[in-house]
């Protein structure tokens, strides 16, 4: 039989009561290596462009969370998201539609 110490003990009791400190540490030892090799990884710029291509995955997590809690499951919300995308870069791309028409 192994024996923890009271050190180690102490540190899974950390993680057992706030399980979400794991990810966490992760993502901060994440943008410190990436912000060593690249100076403008941690910018605001670079934050800017990050919330703003999430903001779209946000708009259909709202949408399918709703669905989720009415007892509905739809699995075309995606094909949907990606058609809307597709077609929305064709308008402004090829038939060259303003934003707010296409």
């Amino acid at each position: 039989m192994t024996t923890m110490s009271l050190n180690t003990k102490k540190r899974v009791q950390i993680f057992q009561k706030v399980p979400e400190l794991g990810l966490f540490i992760v993502f901060v030892a994440t943008l410190i290596i990436f912000s060593t090799f690249n100076s403008y990884f941690a910018s605001l710029a670079s934050l800017k462009i990050l919330l703003v291509t999430v903001i779209y995955t946000g708009i259909v997590l709202i949408g399918q969370a709703l669905l989720m809690i009415v007892g509905e499951l739809d699995l075309s919300v995606g094909a949907v998201a990606s058609l809307g995308t597709i077609t929305t870069g064709l308008m402004l791309a090829d038939w060259n539609l303003p934003l707010p028409v296409a």
